[in-house]
């Protein structure tokens, strides 16, 4: 059973890879489309260089993802957090958020939250440093709807290491409770033409601004009877992130 769990699990990582080395090859056809004109080689070779080592370094990933090497080699990450007390915690930031409702210049009790972070976990070794932040209640127009979900970049001890800003794709999930191959799961991927704040290297003193699923999973499917992702108040979260290796082509 352990074996085939773990056949699973790699299939699942070369599927995630996968999906987003596709999405890399999109963008670089679009970066060599600009070049289907006449241009000014000149001005230009520093970006051919760049667009080349860029084939190069795909066309070497697709040959391994072919001979089915173990993704986990190569830039994919994955963390499991798991979240004790879901339905406190749910019930919480449900009475914060109601009270605020009824009462925006009430008091609170300073115990009360609308939201809980995960701790600073590692993109890789000597990568990017980052968190999630949950919303059980939602947040925003999701409030009583939906959980939110947001993930933010902090500041961390190897911040001069990898390359700014972070280019990649993140998948987030709900893990299923007793079905291994089920999971609930939400994908976001950087645009390098236009990368927001959330993904420039932070500053040595504040995180950057969060950025994330406002609607991740309803509370009816999170909370229906025999659900496979809440059991004894436990939920586990699971983030893969695939950076690339490469800077994004100057202007």
């Amino acid at each position: 059973m352990n074996n085939n769990n773990t056949l699973t699990e790699e299939l699942e990582d070369e599927r995630c890879f996968s999906d987003a080395l596709m999405n890399e090859v999109l963008l670089l056809r679009q970066a060599i489309s600009q070049y289907q004109h006449p241009i000014d080689v000149t001005s230009s070779s520093d970006r051919i260089q760049l667009l080349n080592k860029k084939v190069d370094s795909i066309e070497l990933r697709l040959l391994r993802l072919e001979r089915r090497s173990n993704p986990r080699d190569w830039n994919l990450y994955k963390i499991i957090w798991r979240l004790d007390n879901f339905n406190d915690i749910y019930k919480n930031a449900e009475s914060y958020e109601r009270s605020l409702s009824n009462n925006p210049n009430s008091h609170f009790d300073p115990t009360s939250i609308k939201d809980i972070s995960s701790p600073v976990f590692f993109s890789k070794s000597y990568g990017y440093s980052f968190y999630l932040r949950v919303f059980p209640y939602g947040a925003d127009t999701a409030k009583g709807k939906y959980l939110s979900l947001y993930i933010s970049l902090c500041p961390g001890p190897y911040d001069e290491i990898p390359t700014w800003p972070f280019q990649g794709t993140i998948e987030i999930s709900l893990r299923a409770q007793g079905n291994f191959t089920r999971t609930h799961k939400q994908i976001i991927v950087t645009n390098k033409n236009n990368t927001p704040i959330c993904f420039q290297k932070p500053i040595p003193t504040s995180s950057n601004p969060s950025c994330g699923i406002l609607c991740f999973i309803s509370h009816e499917e999170l909370f229906k009877e025999d659900n496979p992702w809440l059991k004894n108040g436990i939920v586990f979260f699971e983030i893969k992130i695939i950076d690339t290796l490469y800077a994004p082509l100057s202007n």
